[in-house]
């Protein structure tokens, strides 16, 4: 048995306007999140909401697919933007293909003109509410206070903070935000000094004369907060209680053929593990076990150090090393008589005579 061809379309009728009551900030979130209100209509299947962003063009960005819904939190927005809201109801009803007009129709055809397979959910919308539009809140800025302790010594705003390295002095940083939010703590060389979560400051590598590092604290911020931070810097003297290891190199300055190795003989009283590492790459480098490659023709440095442990301070040695061109040589061809001899002196790219 077919289906009878429908003598009227089933197309629903347009629902009402919508009324939009209010677009508000939420609270706590006055940057991020705005709650659009509406007034709710019988009959319908759902309500569209479209967005402008400042003087941007409209987009649709959310469909309520319940009717007795009325309210829909917009999140994830910009702070100091203006956002301008609509609305509009929609009923649903299905849609059919028939294959012998080659169209959707509201109607379900006569079985030899659809396949009891294309089926679709089509949408009848009322026209669109009237606008509201509202500003989201600039972030706000936060402070740091920040205490700097030495045992019970404090040395707030005293700029630079020198001590020697080790555990002779007990260093604490006590920070709070405005905001109240968490604080975080990190260093510029946890060789030289390390700080844990809590602020706790351990001086861990010194050198004569000292050698700085920067802590930072920082309060990353939100969506209500900007992010803000401060910095304190140590300059880190040898630990007293400690040996100075001494460093021998078998040769200093050192030269190398670019494209050729050397490889650099160094010890430590200390027996303690030597690290090497090139001033310019572009030079010469070097690696683990002090095997230096020339580069490019010039004079740049290595540096053969030994990071401080329980037993010793840090030390280090500055090797100069000069990398020369690579000599090419060039012969012109000869041809000679048999027992004749040829002049030796051909010329290299580099500079010098072939003898």
């Amino acid at each position: 048995m077919g289906f009878a061809e429908p003598s009227h379309a089933a197309v629903p009728k347009a629902p009402a306007k919508v009324t939009v009551k209010s677009a508000a900030l939420v609270k706590g979130s006055e940057q991020t999140q705005v709650k659009i209100t509406w007034k709710k209509i019988n009959g319908v299947s759902g309500y569209q909401i479209a967005r402008k962003d400042g003087n941007g063009s409209w987009k649709n960005i959310k469909n309520v697919n319940k009717a007795g819904t009325v309210t829909f939190t917009n999140t994830g927005l910009k702070a100091s933007t203006k956002y301008t809201y609509r609305v509009r109801a929609y009923k649903t009803y299905k849609q059919y293909y028939n294959t012998t007009k080659n169209k959707w129709v509201s109607s379900k055809p006569a079985k030899k003109h659809w396949k009891g397979k294309l089926v679709k959910t089509a949408y009848k919308y009322g026209k669109w509410s009237g606008t509201k539009a509202i500003t989201t809140k600039a972030k706000l800025n936060q402070t740091l206070d920040v205490r700097v302790y030495r045992d019970d010594l404090d040395l707030t705003g005293t700029g630079q903070i020198s001590a020697p390295a080790g555990n002779r002095f007990a260093h604490k940083i006590n920070a709070t935000a405005s905001s109240g939010l968490p604080i975080s703590y990190s260093s510029s060389d946890t060789k030289i000094a390390t700080v844990d979560k809590n602020g706790n400051v351990t001086l861990v590598s010194g050198a004569e004369g000292g050698v700085s590092v920067t802590i930072t604290i920082k309060q990353v911020g939100n969506a209500k907060y900007n992010s803000v931070s401060k910095t304190i810097t140590y300059k880190v003297y040898l630990d007293p209680n400690k040996p100075v290891p001494t460093i021998t190199v078998a040769e200093n300055p050192i030269s190398v053929t670019a494209g050729e190795t050397k490889t650099i003989s160094a010890s430590s009283n200390s027996s303690a593990k030597l690290n090497f590492s090139s001033k310019n790459n572009n030079i010469a480098t070097v690696d683990a076990n002090g095997k230096v490659t020339g580069k490019a023709p010039g004079t740049t440095y290595i540096v053969v150090k030994q990071d401080s442990n329980d037993k010793y301070n840090g030390a280090s040695k500055t090797i100069s090393v000069t990398v020369k061109a690579k000599q090419v040589i060039t012969v012109t061809d000869q041809y000679v008589d048999k027992g004749s001899t040829v002049n030796p002196g051909a010329t290299c790219l580099g500079g010098g005579t072939l003898r």
